[in-house]
């Protein structure tokens, strides 16, 4: 017959695993929950600031000459207070928060907030 003190040590040690184990599955539920909750939950929007409005500026004039629309384009862009890389930008965040190819998209005028 084995020694009484190894007996007890044995199922001690068998207790602690099997709290632990129960410990583990909860934390790893509770895990699961916040991640589920967080993508769930829409992303907080800021307030837009209240500005005044921008006052009107004369568009940028449009290509002159024999230029040949890109394959897809849909038109002009108007530029209001805002130069050629900047508009390229915001379209290209726009184009791809949504998804969508850029020639699929058509923008009409872009103007600075300011």
């Amino acid at each position: 017959m084995p020694n009484p003190g190894t007996w007890i040590i044995g199922l001690a040690i068998v207790v602690v695993l099997v709290v632990l184990a129960v410990w583990r599955i909860r934390v790893v539920k509770r895990l699961e929950a916040e991640m589920a909750q967080k993508a769930a939950a829409p992303a907080p929007v800021a307030a837009a600031p209240v500005v005044a409005p921008a006052p009107i500026a004369a568009p940028v004039a449009a290509p002159k000459g024999n230029q040949i629309p890109a394959k897809g384009s849909l038109g002009q862009l108007e530029l209001w207070d805002t130069d050629e890389p900047t508009a390229a930008m915001v379209m290209a965040i726009v184009a791809d928060r949504m998804g969508a190819p850029l020639n699929e998209l058509r923008f009409k005028s872009i103007r600075k907030v300011k």
